[in-house]
């Protein structure tokens, strides 16, 4: 009786022994799993910071080229403006004068 006491004893002790190393087992492959997924977070971090830098370089580039098209239109729209006033003031002097010269009725 004595010898199943201590092999039942024994056994126990043995099953313990394979619960510990099964959750140290267990924990080592959660620390891994977490030093893995910690990895894959600072990757996947690192693209998304590139892609917004990307973005917003891209972003910049366009704002800059609407900016010197605008810039572009207007100087253009000015300087036909400047012909138009140069012409009408052309016109404008010469019926002046026209108008000074000629002989007047009365």
């Amino acid at each position: 009786m004595r010898e199943i006491v201590e092999k039942v004893l024994s056994e126990e002790e043995r099953g313990r022994e394979q619960v510990r190393e099964a959750r140290e087992k267990a924990s080592g492959i959660t620390r891994e799993g977490d030093k893995e997924a910690a990895v894959i977070l600072e990757e996947a971090r690192e693209e998304a910071r590139e892609r917004i830098r990307d973005g917003v370089e891209k972003a910049e580039q366009e704002a800059r080229n609407l900016y010197l098209e605008d810039v572009k239109s207007t100087r253009e729209s000015i300087e036909q403006f400047k012909k138009r006033v140069a012409a009408n003031l052309e016109s404008t002097e010469k019926e002046v004068i026209d108008f000074l010269i000629s002989p007047r009725e009365g």
